[in-house]
């Protein structure tokens, strides 16, 4: 509505106006030596990236089906074995695929730099963000956008084709997009098909519920912290003031507090002097409920806008609903099989031609570590297990798993008697484990050489999620430019960005393992870190900057004596001697195999039936531990 000058005490109306879609319009460009612009004033990525960064069920939906098709990794399709390639010098594997496929999942297309060596081999992949490309009208030639706002072009590529042989050395572009079909306003599908340069989301026909989504966001901001009602009258009883001083105060008003961002109002200039403004609420204010109605139907459409069966898949939770194991797993079956199974393939051969090289992502079932233990005790042998670790067959391990653990499990009359000497009650209904020698021999390739590894940690921190915080801060380092800041300018921003609290001294300390074990290279010059990668083969670097989480079999802290007794156990014995450390895979793996948690229990325990109480029965516990893999 059109701000008219107020006259005669005729009240003014500020309401909601509407809100105008940017759409994905392209000029009508003939010419291959220019880009075809995309959007009005070149600008519709923008409007895309907007609804990631300020939708927060949109970026979630991105984030976590990035991390689905990912799911444990690349592999080699012909040795199975992990797919090992560093992109460029800024990137890992893993950095650089997360770009692909935010990229993928943003836009439905995909550019990367090529660059070549002397000899003409690939040196190098860079990922290039979309908004940063222009196509031509036959897009074989991509065209750079060194700008912010998308109108100035500081290099032109030539498109890249994997399969041909370049006599030049010349930086190229890959470049993939889905097609996905689209209307624009006004034309009929098949001109828009045959003329179309750029690419559309997925997503497309959510334009309108994500705005709605970031307007109840917005709305509920503003709701605390204006104070406003939705509906607000305003009577200034200086109604003679000139024409100019009543337009700026009504500017000033709607600029601030009108709309989404603020309120609906109506002002009014009275006659009478001397009285201040006086400001009246015209509505009960339920505005609020009217919002969560719709946010809770905005949100659900925006879940089946993105195919989504069960939202919570992507860790939304319904008030109210308890679900189940079973229901989430037929709700991911029908999401696998209709929406994550197409575009993983279709990423994985995208990634193959990039390449030159046939790979696949390692599948990453739901629940894997919880559901599927059970069920392999009555249908996997030993042997199907260690087949699915990648370990090598045991002479007698075409065993069912059930029935390994029934041989294996009964208790000796030493350890039984050990119970009745340490109870000393005549109680004799007790259920235990003894983990014998003979039961190491079923485990006895799980595990890693502990001289495979750097420790970062050397004392395993006083809670597993201090342990696990630590860990996050490390990874966020090394993810991240962190150089020139000072150690409160580094803890507020971890707070931020990870919602971690951190004492200098303990981040002194992080930083220092972390430079000691040979991740990166830091000093603390002047009151500020410089930290900086080491210098390293570039293709052990990946290697080099893992850190991982393993366990090391250990006597418990407030255990006296040493490590062994001429009482220990052979499987104990044979775990500590082993020199090994354990993933929490192998750790859950044992535990399939003994039919009870290894991690909790260790080398053996006993349950009280009469009192339900079961007592832990072993020295031994699994200390956690930070560590980086060495370079071999």
């Amino acid at each position: 509505m059109a701000i008219e000058p107020i006259i005669n005490n005729i009240p003014e109306f500020l309401g909601f106006g509407g809100v105008k879609i940017p759409q994905a319009t392209e000029s009508q460009n003939t010419s291959n030596d220019r880009p075809t612009t995309w959007g009005t004033n070149n600008n519709f990525p923008f409007f895309l990236l907007s609804l990631f960064s300020k939708s927060p069920i949109h970026a979630n939906i991105i984030n976590q089906k990035a991390v689905h098709i990912w799911g444990d990794g690349l592999m080699n399709i012909g040795d199975k074995k992990p797919f090992q390639l560093k992109p460029n010098v800024d990137d890992n594997l893993n950095s650089f695929v997360d770009k692909i496929l935010k990229s993928y999942l943003i836009f439905n297309a995909i550019a990367v730099e090529v660059n070549f060596n002397i000899d003409g081999s690939v040196g190098s992949y860079v990922h290039i963000p979309i908004e940063r490309v222009g196509l031509s009208p036959s897009k074989d030639k991509i065209f750079y956008y060194g700008d912010k706002d998308r109108q100035k072009v500081t290099y032109t590529y030539q498109r890249y084709n994997p399969a041909l042989k370049y006599s030049d050395n010349n930086s190229k572009v890959f470049y993939f997009e889905r097609y996905v079909p689209t209307v624009i306003e006004g034309k009929s599908t098949t001109i828009v098909n045959m003329t179309k340069v750029y690419p559309t989301p997925d997503y497309h026909a959510l334009y309108k519920t994500l705005l709605t989504d970031i307007a109840i966001t917005d709305f509920n901001y503003n709701q605390i912290s204006n104070h406003f009602s939705p509906a607000t009258l305003i009577s200034f009883f200086n109604g003679n003031q000139n024409e100019d001083v009543k337009a700026k105060i009504i500017r000033d008003l709607k600029d601030g507090y009108t709309g989404a961002d603020g309120q609906k109002l109506m002002i009014d200039f009275n006659h009478p002097n001397g009285k201040g403004a006086e400001i009246k609420p015209l509505t009960a204010g339920d505005w609020a409920d009217c919002y969560n109605t719709v946010s809770d139907a905005v949100q659900a459409t925006i879940y089946k806008g993105h195919e989504i069966t069960s939202s919570a898949l992507f860790g939304e939770a319904k008030e109210g609903s308890l679900g189940s194991t079973q229901e989430l797993e037929n709700a991911y079956e029908i999401w696998n099989n209709g929406y994550l199974r197409v575009r993983r393939t279709e990423v994985e051969t995208v990634l193959s031609e990039l390449f030159n090289a046939p790979i696949y992502f390692q599948n990453k079932p739901l629940f894997s570590a919880t559901i599927s233990d059970a069920i392999r005790i009555g249908i996997y042998t030993i042997n199907e297990l260690r087949a699915e670790q990648g370990k090598e067959p045991i002479a007698d391990g075409d065993r069912f798993i059930a029935s390994a653990v029934k041989a294996n499990n009964a208790p000796t009359s030493s350890f039984k008697q050990e119970h009745q000497c340490s109870i000393k009650c005549a109680n004799e209904e007790v259920t235990s484990k003894y983990l014998t020698a003979e039961d190491f021999d079923l485990v006895k390739d799980m595990g890693a050489s502990w001289d495979d590894f750097d420790l970062v940690e050397g004392d395993v921190f006083s809670a597993q999620c201090r342990f696990d915080d630590e860990s996050d801060i490390a990874e966020f380092i090394l993810n991240n430019d962190i150089t020139g800041v000072s150690s409160a300018e580094l803890r507020a921003l971890i707070k931020k960005e990870l919602s971690i609290d951190i004492t200098t001294a303990g981040l002194k300390k992080l930083i220092t393992d972390l430079s000691n074990a040979g991740v990166i290279s830091a000093t603390f010059d002047n009151g500020k870190f410089i930290i900086k990668p080491p210098v390293a083969d570039t293709k052990k670097e990946l290697a080099q900057r893992e850190i991982m989480t393993m366990y090391k079999y250990v006597k418990r802290e407030e255990v006296e004596g040493d490590d062994l007794l001429p009482t220990s156990r052979g499987f104990c014995v044979q775990l500590v001697e082993s020199g090994k450390l354990f993933s929490r895979q192998d750790i859950n793996s044992m535990s399939t195999i003994f039919q009870y948690d290894i991690m909790a229990h260790t080398g053996g325990f006993w349950k009280d039936s009469m009192t339900g109480i079961t007592y832990n029965h072993c020295r031994h516990y699994f200390k956690a531990l930070s560590v980086i893999k060495k370079i071999k």
